[in-house]
């Protein structure tokens, strides 16, 4: 009877850690573990007296070395919102559409050099908008993804190779030339055990922001639903996987609505969003909101992060930056002198930081 005892336990026990990840239970960095940390509390609303700006759900912003601010939005007629801040102008382009000028379901915006890249999720394609001489953006260049099973956002390098997160793969990158041929495929996802019944979603647990160092060298995934960070190098492949600064152990729970199945990890945690590359290390925005229950939440103010971090290429914590108001996306000017944001009021806006770099 005491055998019998014993085996029912040892059962159940494995059926517990049956959908944990190897990857959780560990910290190997916490807040404390930064050198610096800077309250950012100057934040100011951008053009909110000089420019009549609407936007319309924006999820992306980026600085252009030609004094530019570049948004893309999800709702509105065309994708692309471009701001001149010499002229304090604006320009539209870019609309949903089938079109060989057009994206099906724009998801991420790069520059590189002086030219605006929008990537298509639903093709996959990318769109180059080039600058004329009078400060304005055409779209000059469609690039077909050759590929299948990717999961947005991905990243631009600067030698215009695109680095594409793979869906349910074995590997984690898949890496495309100018052209948007496959080169290679390299990493694998973070450890999870599960059981046969339900295998883990692994594009939904392990989906990453990602982000490069300026010459495209380096890559760095943020996870948004677990708290890990993975550096690659373009040419080696991965170099480094760390965790923190929850450190929660995390499963996977299956869940079913009608005749759909789908799963959800748990316990449910906002935290990484949007990540920038630069030559020495990348910063990376980060939330820290989660929950051990399954009261249904919406995004709002608490959903979308205050704090950005920074890290060394070697993985090390080096500053830490909280600001007074969330944002969805960030960015720098050329030199670091200041942090544009996407903030909600509700109503989505453009707040701008002096930046202590």
């Amino acid at each position: 009877m005491k055998h019998a005892i014993y085996i029912f336990y040892w059962i159940i026990g494995l059926l517990t850690i049956s959908c944990s990840t190897n990857e959780s239970g560990r910290v190997d960095f916490d807040e404390s573990s930064f050198a610096e940390k800077h309250l950012l509390k100057d934040g100011r609303f951008l053009f909110e007296d000089t420019l009549d700006l609407e936007l319309l759900d924006p999820r992306w912003i980026r600085y252009h070395p030609d004094s530019f601010l570049v948004l893309q939005e999800l709702r509105a007629p065309e994708l692309i919102k471009i701001i001149d801040l010499k002229t304090l102008t604006t320009q539209s382009l870019v609309k949903s559409g089938r079109g060989p000028k057009e994206v099906i379901s724009g998801w991420g915006i790069f520059i590189v050099g002086k030219d605006i890249w929008l990537y298509d999720a639903q093709k996959p394609k990318l769109l180059r908008l080039a600058k004329s001489d009078n400060r304005t953006f055409k779209v000059a260049e469609q690039v077909k993804i050759n590929a299948l099973h990717l999961t947005p956002p991905g990243f631009l390098n600067a030698d215009t190779n695109y680095i594409g997160l793979l869906y349910n793969s074995k590997h984690r990158l898949s890496m495309y030339n100018p052209r948007g041929d496959l080169i290679k495929q390299t990493g694998t996802p973070p450890h999870f055990q599960h059981d046969n019944k339900s295998k883990p979603e692994l594009s939904t647990i392990f989906r990453s922001t990602i982000s490069a160092s300026p010459d495209g060298q380096r890559i760095v995934l943020g996870c948004e639903n677990t708290d890990i960070i993975e550096i690659y190098d373009f040419d080696k492949g991965f170099q480094k996987r760390f965790h923190g600064p929850f450190g929660h152990k995390f499963h996977v729970e299956t869940t079913k609505s009608g005749n759909l199945t789908g799963q959800k990890v748990r316990p449910s945690l906002r935290a990484y969003r949007n990540a920038i590359g630069t030559e020495k290390g990348f910063y990376i925005g980060y939330n820290g909101l989660y929950k051990e229950n399954k009261k249904q939440i919406t995004e709002n103010s608490r959903l979308i992060p205050k704090h950005i971090f920074y890290f060394s290429w070697e993985g090390n914590p080096l500053k830490h930056y909280e600001l007074d108001s969330s944002f969805r996306s960030f960015d720098f000017s050329t030199n670091k002198e200041k942090l544009f944001c996407i903030t909600l009021t509700p109503a989505p806006k453009i707040m701008v930081y002096d930046f202590p770099n």
